[in-house]
């Protein structure tokens, strides 16, 4: 878009120039230039704006254009128009180290490709100009416009190498206008002490009234001038401070998981995590909770230790962001942000940022919002900083799949403006559940014994970490659901204290605080200072891996542990004649972990009584201040049942033939369940619907959700009806 007619242009003009000038200042304070020269004199002055002097002792000469008239784009005739081509050729052969470029957020892909074909010739100019040049008529045409700006003859082949030397000291800089001042704050926060809008304000003014036109800018003038306008800088390369912090943050992190026995089990999902930080790239690793995706993180951790890849990683749940970037990395004993700390040890070599329990974030801080738009400036700052390096910095977010998926505020915060040249790509890398041999594998030679429902609920790496704390002398076969893993290491925990000396009313009396705690304040971890414990039973139960102590701070080793016995609470209220409704809870408390917790709670009725059970589900179903997920977790429990009793059968008979519910009863609870399509069948359910054109079909799509597991009655159904349609 052009700039705006008359004086405005110039200014709007101007304004472009003043960023770049202040961009090259930056990189100065950086040491990744020597000097800065605006508008100098003599025949320095010549079509150059800003000229810049490298470390190696080359220079190059930048003419400044934020537009081009009403054009989106520049020409080779509209940039001989402006006396671009005269004004470089006059540059270049003043002296060989001179190069020169032109800045501009426009773009100019013809003079790129051929200066990229410059660059990568192999200095035959025949192959030049026969195979990369004329191959392409458009291209072949631009070089012929170009050489005739530049006063070549390409008949001559003296003057098709000068041609390729002087594409080789030519550049294109495409700057972007409006986002190159977000570039430049960026910066700015990185490198100096003090508000950033302030500090550019004050640049503009040393750039437009401090006599410095025509002079060589170097470092050290730089940082004088700066100092007199009372500016430091943070110096943050030298900040002995930063490393040994990152080492003590990421001791910390580690502390927070506890591997499975022996050790790290290796996952077939690192290797995509591996592939994408050798990319460079960014990544969210999400899962079901308790799949996993701590192990993994933990493997990234190991990785980047092993290849000296620098690494700073943080649990959200236990150091939640606040304020700002620059706020919270102060808050985590960090002179800045975590993007500019890891940037400032990192700058030639790769590094990796991980951000863990992002859906803590969600559903245990009453600021969340807050929280979440701290994590998207960090993502903005690396996209920043991600622009003007060589090696980049790859960033892990770990989430639970629920919240990925549903949660509004976090998808946002991986979603890019696709216009924008600002944007960071995500790889979305699932944590699935073990497989079989992985189970196989820990378990060892008891594996072969063990029920078809402890095997499939082993393969949660959570519940395999329960099952690897329990007593090999005891059969667990009657263990089919994660709440019976629980009941049992907690019975054992119990039972064994006092063979340590520690009182096993004591142990009772931290777990019982503990989750009291917890529920009230809505958290997942608790300063030890507001609980009144017993340190040998707080130390034993940590030493035992059921809870982790890091410092001040006291949490379950995992949350499941934590739903499992607010799930207890909960059935204790409801014998106690609360209404399930007000056990769980209004909407907003309605989370993913209590949506585990009511799992919990109807697993356990529907073993206690299933009368209670399909009590408990009708008041929830019925209920407008139940959320639907909440309700879906009713068809799920349902649907894991083996042997149905009358309560159970009564209901689904009454309710598959429900407009309202029949959809859910089918697709959660009958579709690829033997038992309950038998029970359908037996009950005449089948016969009623495969006779009427509406509902047939769903008789079709029952039977071969089992195929090829008919039995005798399913075989005489088929023959009776099946065939006869087809």
């Amino acid at each position: 878009m052009p700039y705006e007619m008359g004086g405005r242009a110039d200014k709007s003009g101007n304004r472009y120039e003043i960023k770049c000038v202040i961009y090259q200042m930056l990189k100065l304070l950086e040491e990744k230039i020597y000097s800065v020269t605006l508008e100098a004199l003599g025949e320095d002055e010549q079509g150059v704006d800003i000229w810049i002097d490298y470390l190696d002792g080359s220079r190059e000469g930048q003419q400044c254009k934020g537009r081009n008239g009403s054009s989106e784009s520049w020409t080779i005739s509209s940039m001989k128009a402006h006396d671009i081509f005269v004004n470089w050729k006059m540059q270049l052969d003043r002296n060989e180290k001179n190069k020169v470029a032109l800045v501009s957020p426009l773009s100019c892909s013809l003079i790129i490709d051929l200066i990229n074909r410059a660059n990568n010739t192999d200095g035959d100019y025949e192959h030049f100009y026969n195979n990369q040049i004329c191959k392409s008529q458009k291209l072949k045409k631009a070089y012929t416009d170009y050489a005739e700006a530049m006063e070549l003859n390409i008949e001559d082949k003296k003057d098709i190498i000068k041609s390729i030397d002087y594409l080789k000291r030519t550049f294109y800089r495409q700057e972007p206008d409006f986002q190159l001042k977000e570039i430049i704050l960026d910066k700015i926060r990185y490198l100096l002490i003090g508000d950033e809008y302030r500090i550019y304000d004050t640049l503009v003014c040393i750039i437009i009234d401090e006599d410095i036109l025509g002079k060589q800018i170097t470092n050290t003038f730089l940082c004088k001038l700066l100092r007199s306008k009372d500016i430091k800088l943070k110096n943050l390369a030298l900040d002995k401070r930063i490393a040994p912090r990152i080492d003590e943050l990421n001791d910390e992190f580690r502390k927070f998981f506890l591997p499975i026995k022996d050790g790290l089990i290796e996952r077939k999902e690192f290797d995509s995590c591996r592939k994408i930080i050798e990319l460079g790239e960014s990544m969210i690793i999400h899962g079901k909770a308790g799949n996993g995706k701590s192990g993994c993180t933990e493997a990234i951790l190991n990785y980047c230790n092993k290849n000296i890849i620098p690494v700073i990683a943080i649990k959200l749940d236990k150091r939640i962001p606040m304020g700002s970037a620059e706020k919270w990395g102060q808050a985590l004993g960090l002179p800045a942000s975590l993007a500019h700390c890891l940037h400032s040890i990192s700058k030639y070599e790769q590094a990796v940022i991980i951000l863990d329990q992002l859906d803590a974030l969600r559903w245990t801080q009453v600021h969340s919002r807050d929280s979440l738009l701290v994590c998207a400036e960090v993502i903005n700052e690396i996209i920043k900083i991600n622009s003007e390096r060589k090696k980049k910095i790859s960033v892990v977010f770990v989430c639970r799949t629920y919240d990925l998926e549903n949660d509004n505020n976090i998808k946002a915060l991986f979603k890019s403006d696709e216009k924008s040249n600002s944007k960071m790509s995500w790889n979305k890398v699932t944590v699935d559940e073990f497989d079989d041999n992985t189970v196989k594998e820990v378990v060892g030679d008891q594996y072969p014994g063990l029920s078809n429902k402890l095997k499939c609920i082993l393969k949660t790496p959570s519940n395999l970490y329960i099952w690897s704390q329990l007593s090999s002398d005891k059969d667990y076969n009657e263990c089919s659901t994660t709440s019976h893993l629980i009941l049992e290491w907690w019975t054992q925990l119990k039972s064994n204290s006092m063979a340590v000396g520690v009182n096993e009313n004591d142990v009772i009396n931290v777990k019982e605080n503990l989750v009291q705690l917890l529920d009230k304040m809505g958290r997942i971890s608790i300063s030890k200072r507001i609980l009144r414990i017993n340190e040998n039973a707080l130390f034993y139960l940590s030493s035992n891996g059921f809870l982790i102590v890091q410092g001040e701070s006291i949490s379950f080793i995992h949350q499941s542990i934590l739903d499992y016995f607010l799930a207890e609470t909960m059935i204790d209220k409801f014998y106690g004649g609360e209404n399930i409704v007000n056990i769980i809870g209004d909407k907003e408390k309605q989370t993913p972990s209590r949506r585990y917790q009511v799992q919990m709670l109807l697993q356990n009725l529907v073993e206690m009584d299933s009368r209670d059970f399909i009590n408990v589900g009708e008041q929830m179903l019925k209920s407008d201040s139940i959320r639907y997920y909440m309700k879906h977790v009713f068809y799920e429990v349902l649907g894991q049942v083996s042997n149905i009793d009358e309560p159970i059968r009564r209901f689904v008979l009454k309710n598959c033939e429900v407009k309202e519910y029949r959809e859910y009863i089918l697709n959660n609870v009958v579709m690829s369940h033997i038992n309950y399509i038998s029970m359908l069948r037996d009950n005449g359910i089948l016969d009623k619907w495969i006779q009427d054109e509406d509902t047939k079909y769903i008789v079709f799509n029952l039977l071969q959700s089992i195929s090829p597991r008919f039995d005798s009655k399913d075989i005489v159904f088929i023959k009776k009806y099946v065939l006869k349609i087809i």
